[in-house]
């Protein structure tokens, strides 16, 4: 990058776990690392050059720290209840030294020695009253906060699930991520489109993701339990250390995806197209396969233990069946249709 281009303005969205710059002439995202110096939900605009001199900042990650205090009223409140509570236990503890040197004989009306001992004794109360009652008010009033932030960004999922550009599909994998921080699972979004996006460590249960679309992008520690998914779409994506469990993904499409060790346990997989998917090491244990297609996929070591419905016709047709776990009455005619198979007797995942 050019000293013209690094002079550039760039839009930056920092988010609750990772930061990121849009540089719009490149249309690419680039993350910032020890960015601490902005509060994390505040959107504004940088130069490259800017960025590099907060980026060395030594003080960055004290500021950081403070930021993240006077960024939430629970935080602040606390840090203001705490240095009272020091300086009127230092002014208590040390009366006698403060009394005798800054107000000895000092009187004006009601204001004298006496007057100000017992407002340190009422202080006392007020402070704790404030802890007490101000903290409930403050945690009530959060978590009402949290329910309308909560409404309101599910709102804007559904307002952008039929959308398709980076922009808006980055905002969508934000919008999911910050609901599962905030421990929602359960989704009712139809069509929702994610096309070509990493989705990372992300849980749904029990919810409603009808006609999903995440072709061409990765699937990584993710759980889909319980989930309506059908008339999906994982075209070419991949899938990596993800479940699909208990969910009904009918007429679901992974043509061309890299799908090694998923598990799609329990799952209703009718009419599901695998054509020329990488399934090693697979688990459809359980699985509902009725109307199942595997042209070409690959099925080495895979496991169909307990499959119901599976068409060993249409299994046949996979690439390689090296070693697939399967009963022993369906291998027996499984290698009279595919005779040049790999395979062992014994039962469970070889």
């Amino acid at each position: 990058m050019g000293a013209t281009d690094a002079q550039q303005r760039i839009k930056f969205v920092c988010h609750r776990r990772c930061r990121y710059i849009y540089c719009s002439n490149q249309m690419t995202y680039l993350k910032l690392h020890k960015f601490w110096i902005l509060p994390r939900t505040k959107l504004g605009w940088l130069s490259f050059g800017c960025a590099d001199r907060l980026r060395d900042n030594k003080y960055e990650f004290l500021l950081g720290v403070i930021l993240s205090i006077f960024d939430s009223q629970i935080k602040t409140s606390i840090t203001i209840i705490t240095i009272g509570l020091i300086v009127i236990f230092g002014i208590t503890a040390c009366w006698d030294a403060i009394s005798s040197n800054v107000l000895p004989d000092t009187t004006l009306g009601l204001y004298s020695r006496g007057f100000w001992e017992n407002y340190l004794v009422e202080l006392h109360g007020m402070v704790l009253e404030l802890a007490v009652v101000g903290g409930l008010i403050l945690w009530l009033d959060s978590r009402r906060t949290g329910r309308s932030e909560i409404k309101r960004q599910l709102e804007d999922l559904s307002d952008y699930a039929l959308l398709d550009a980076p922009e808006i599909n980055l905002k969508k994998i934000g919008i999911l991520k910050r609901l599962n921080d905030a421990r929602v699972t359960n989704f009712n979004v139809a069509n929702l489109s994610v096309f070509g996006m990493l989705l990372n460590n992300f849980e749904a249960r029990n919810g409603k993701l009808i006609g999903l679309k995440v072709e061409q992008g990765v699937l990584k520690n993710v759980l889909f339990d319980g989930v309506m998914m059908r008339s999906s779409n994982f075209e070419g994506c991949e899938i990596k250390n993800s479940r699909f469990v208990g969910s009904n993904l009918l007429k679901s499409k992974f043509k061309g995806a890299v799908c090694r060790g998923a598990s799609f346990e329990r799952t209703i997989l009718e009419r599901c197209d695998f054509t020329d998917c990488d399934l090693q090491s697979a688990n459809f244990k359980g699985a509902d396969m009725r109307g199942v297609k595997f042209d070409g996929a690959n099925l080495k070591q895979c496991s169909l233990m307990g499959a119901k419905n599976l068409d060993l016709n249409a299994l046949a047709k996979a690439s390689c069946l090296d070693y697939v776990a399967i009963s022993d009455a369906e291998l027996k005619i499984l290698i009279g249709l595919r005779n040049d198979m790999k395979y062992q007797k014994s039962k469970g995942r070889p």
